[in-house]
């Protein structure tokens, strides 16, 4: 929880409940249920990748509103509106200069960013979801009965396409992936925000050359 005490009204308290902290909860929630599923249940995929999606822009939100307020208290709120409106990616490529006074960026070639990268990838499709013809190769059958050949070709392929209840969002990631990439976020990042010599240490930012 957050809070501003207003020091001209002692009984005025503004406060800020973090929803990135209770969506935390949730996905530690999510991961039990998720690890513990068999394997042909795939139907918390898009559940838990969505959430992590949530997660992270409810954190890059909180840390960009900080900052702005921290640095414009008179039209925070005026910035804030256009700062919040930059899409996922913008946001994600924009905390790290933002918070070390554009010092550092991601760093491209780090294994954190590139799934934080493909969670905006994979939860844009997610949200906007479209159905796309597919070309499947597959093998005339027979029906074992009749002996004769099935009006329409069919095959384990097709069916595991019919069946596939991730809608795609596993092919690169499984969400307990992106999952640990966002703590790994909280952890070696945002936790060691105004410590530079810790941060200079790790590897998932680097120097922002253009500043230096």
């Amino acid at each position: 929880m957050l809070f501003e005490v207003d020091q001209t009204k002692i009984n005025n308290l503004t406060v800020c409940f973090s929803k990135y902290v209770k969506l935390d909860r949730i996905l530690e929630q999510l991961r039990k249920v998720y690890v513990a599923q068999t394997i042909s249940s795939r139907f918390l995929d898009v559940p838990y990748t969505i959430t992590c999606a949530t997660a992270l822009e409810s954190r890059l939100n909180e840390e960009i509103e900080r900052f702005l307020n921290k640095s414009f208290k008179h039209n925070a709120r005026q910035m804030a509106d256009s700062y919040l409106s930059m899409n996922f990616r913008g946001k994600l490529n924009a905390i790290v200069p933002f918070l070390t006074s554009n010092s550092f960026i991601f760093n491209p070639s780090h294994d954190v960013y590139k799934k934080l990268v493909s969670l905006i990838k994979v939860r844009n499709m997610l949200v906007h979801p479209k159905s796309f013809f597919e070309n499947v190769k597959i093998q005339q059958e027979v029906d074992p009965d009749t002996g004769e050949a099935f009006p329409f070709p069919v095959s384990k392929t097709l069916a595991k396409l019919g069946e596939d209840l991730s809608l795609g969002s596993i092919k690169e990631y499984l969400p307990t992936e992106y999952h640990d990439a966002l703590n790994k976020l909280e952890r070696i990042f945002f936790k060691n925000l105004g410590k530079p010599q810790r941060l200079a240490k790790t590897k998932q930012i680097i120097p922002n050359v253009a500043e230096i």
